[in-house]
C-alpha cells in the first residue's frame, strides 16, 4: 500500500473505513501508522465527507420526475410489433397469428427463390459470354491464315 493507492481508496469510498474493501483496510492501517503524509490525506477526505454530510438533500418533485420521464426518448420498436401485439391479444388461440406468420415466411421464401432464379439467369449469360471470349483467344483468326 502506498499514498497513491490510499488516495484512490479515499476518493472512491470516502474516509469511513467501513466502506472500504476488507482486503485494503489492514494495509491502509499499517501505512497510516507509519506515514504522516498519508494521515494528512485521509484527514482531508474526512473533512470532505463532513461537508458532504452537511449539504442539504435535494428531493425531486413528482412533477419534475414525470416531465423527465415524458421527455425521455422512446425505445425503438420491433419491426413486427403489430404481430407481437396481435399474438398477445390472441392468447392461446393464436391461429390468425400463425397464419400471418406463415404468410411472412412464404413471402420470404418466394423472394429467395425469385432472387436465385434471377441470379442463375444472369450468371448463365455471363458464363456463355466468357466461354465464347476464351474460345476466341485460342482459335486461329483470319490474319494468321492470310499471312
Amino acid at each position: 500500500m502506498d499514498q497513491t493507492r490510499l488516495g484512490e481508496l479515499a476518493e472512491a469510498y470516502g474516509a469511513d473505513w467501513r466502506r472500504w474493501p476488507e482486503a485494503e483496510r489492514e494495509a491502509a492501517s499499517a501505512l497510516l501508522a507509519t506515514d504522516l503524509a498519508a494521515e494528512r490525506l485521509l484527514f482531508a477526505e474526512r473533512q470532505l465527507d463532513a461537508a458532504l454530510d452537511l449539504a442539504p438533500r435535494l428531493e425531486v418533485s413528482a412533477a419534475l420526475r414525470e416531465r423527465v420521464v415524458a421527455a425521455a426518448p422512446r425505445p425503438v420498436t420491433w419491426p413486427f410489433a403489430s404481430l407481437r401485439a396481435r399474438w398477445r391479444r390472441a392468447g392461446a388461440s393464436g391461429r390468425s397469428v400463425w397464419l400471418s406468420g406463415m404468410g411472412v415466411a412464404a413471402a420470404v421464401c418466394a423472394g429467395l427463390l425469385v432472387g436465385e432464379a434471377m441470379v442463375v439467369g444472369i450468371s448463365a449469360g455471363l458464363q456463355a459470354d466468357s466461354v465464347l471470349y476464351l474460345a476466341s483467344l485460342d482459335a486461329v483468326d483470319d490474319t494468321e491464315i492470310l499471312q
